[in-house]
């Protein structure tokens, strides 16, 4: 597996979450799913950039929720209560974000 330069990750992350309306479905994929391969590029360039912007936004949580993560908590539940931001929330300001920024 090839690294994808940083400026072509973000522009294909960008686009993807400009162009399709689903985009946080990716945030669904596991290593298990039939088409990881095939998904891999787009699901680390979404997520490269949805960590950016939970750093930028909210540093300590975002240390907090990763810290629940490795003592054992849901990322969900940790992202609602550590990072105190629910999955719908993040992903509307992901999608805000990123449709006008960057």
């Amino acid at each position: 597996m090839s690294r994808i330069p940083e400026e072509d990750r973000r522009t294909r992350g960008r686009e993807f979450i400009r162009t399709d309306e689903n985009f946080a479905a990716l945030f669904d994929v596991t290593y298990e799913n039939e088409n990881w391969p095939n998904l891999e590029p787009t699901v680390g360039a979404v997520g490269s950039l949805a960590v950016w912007l939970m750093i930028r936004e909210q540093p300590e949580r975002f240390a907090a929720w990763v810290n629940a993560i490795k003592d054992g908590k849901d990322w969900q539940k940790a992202l609602a209560e550590d990072y105190k931001f629910p999955r719908q929330a993040l992903t509307e300001t992901i999608s805000t974000y990123f449709r006008v920024n960057d």
